[in-house]
């Protein structure tokens, strides 16, 4: 099979959703318990009704700074959160050392004259870093910054400053871009920034203050406006009278409804498997893993894979399944009760007798354009790609129900 042409096959139907029960599992591309059934050429079948997918085969024709997860410790001793600590905030941060006798006493004087002009601003917080955390302890902190603060000599709320673990130290001073090996050699760049939308600037903390009120004034001015909420995609009537919505469990342990949760305003790639398969659940699973993985990020794409062994794959051996193929949120493994799972199946195509006479096959559907293909699992990875992004890339109107 491998360099052969893709060719698709297509059933193409002006009709709407329909509402009539499936009609029989397709057999002529099924598993056996040990070798795969390969078709002599990749096939994909396309269909505009979901009740298709039961019916038997048929021929036809500003730059972005991400703040590390670490813990430091404040001038009161207290251990911070950093990402917490500037999570809704615009932050100002400065790097300086207690024994420094070059730029850290001007810049620790323009953060005191900052921290006043903006006391008033509830979203701004200003944060000295110690680049020689071991010799800056807490207390030594608090006398450096109270030398500065105004009127002085308690630190004003809105100034905090961090000392902690060298290697915590580094990681967030690199990711801020102003790590120098040497404590002597660091610069007086002041990153300026808002950490929720990830957008920063650098300012010379050697400026006059004004200039920080400014670079504080350009970055509120710069956070992008809170997207308008989403709206849940209007339910498909026929649709969700077809596949209903029948309850699944995933291997996290959270329910999902078939239609409402899983499909309404998806596209979605979907698989049976069961979690002590031999045969061809093993390389069609990593098939799926390296499909998910070459699609990047996208909020309107699923991957559903169900057990036809609903009794024997609960959410622990789901979980399991799902951890040894890397599978990320999006990637949902579908168990549940039986009677679920089987209607589940049923209304996919993916519905057997023996669990070891399941699918090989995978479906990939758009609900909002009524647009659903097959194609064999184990084609060719780009013939694969191919298929999903037609979907994912399909226009078309959904047909009028009735």
């Amino acid at each position: 099979m491998r360099g052969s042409r893709l060719r698709i096959s297509i059933l193409a139907f002006a009709t709407a959703f329909g509402c009539s029960e499936p009609g029989p599992s397709p057999t002529r591309a099924q598993s056996t318990p040990s070798t795969p059934s390969t078709p002599s050429t990749p096939e994909v079948r396309q269909f505009s009704r979901p009740e298709q997918l039961s019916e038997p085969a048929q021929a036809g024709p500003a730059s972005k700074v991400t703040l590390p997860d670490v813990v430091l410790t404040n001038q009161a001793g207290q251990p911070v959160n950093l990402p917490s600590l500037v999570e809704g905030k615009i932050a100002v941060i400065q790097t300086i050392f207690t024994s420094c006798g070059t730029i850290c006493p001007p810049m620790g004087v323009n953060f005191g004259k900052l921290a006043a002009r903006v006391e008033d601003q509830s979203d701004v917080v200003l944060i000295s870093i110690s680049i020689d955390p071991i010799t800056d302890i807490p207390e030594r902190l608090t006398a450096w910054a109270g030398k500065f603060s105004e009127p002085g000599p308690s630190i004003p709320e809105n100034w905090i400053l961090l000392t902690g673990a060298s290697e915590d130290i580094r990681k967030t001073l690199t990711a801020l871009r102003v790590f120098t090996a040497e404590k002597s050699d660091h610069s007086s760049m002041v990153a300026v920034g808002h950490h929720d939308s990830g957008t920063w600037t650098r300012v010379d903390g050697l400026s006059d203050p004004e200039t920080l009120v400014r670079a504080v004034a350009d970055i509120r001015a710069a956070i992008p406006s809170e997207p308008a909420a989403k709206s849940e995609p209007a339910p498909n009537e026929a649709a969700l009278h077809y596949f209903t919505d029948v309850e699944l469990v995933d291997q996290h342990g959270e329910s999902h409804r078939l239609y409402s949760d899983l499909l309404r305003g998806k596209v979605v790639v979907v698989n049976s498997f069961f979690t002590s398969c031999q045969g061809i659940c093993p390389p069609m699973t990593q098939r799926i893993a390296s499909l998910e993985a070459s699609l990047g990020e996208r909020d309107d794409l699923l991957f559903l894979s169900l057990t036809v062994d609903p009794i024997t794959d609960q959410t622990e051996q789901l979980a399991a399944y799902a951890a040894k193929y890397a599978a990320d949120e999006r990637w949902l493994f579908l168990g549940g009760e039986p009677e679920n799972v089987e209607i589940a199946l049923h209304k996919l195509g993916f519905a057997v007798e023996a669990r070891e006479a399941h699918s090989n096959l995978v479906v990939i559907g758009k609900e909002a354009t009524g647009l659903w293909k097959k194609a064999f699992s184990m084609a060719e990875p780009e013939q694969l790609l191919e298929v999903v992004h037609s979907v994912l890339d399909d226009q078309a109107r959904p047909l009028p129900a009735g």
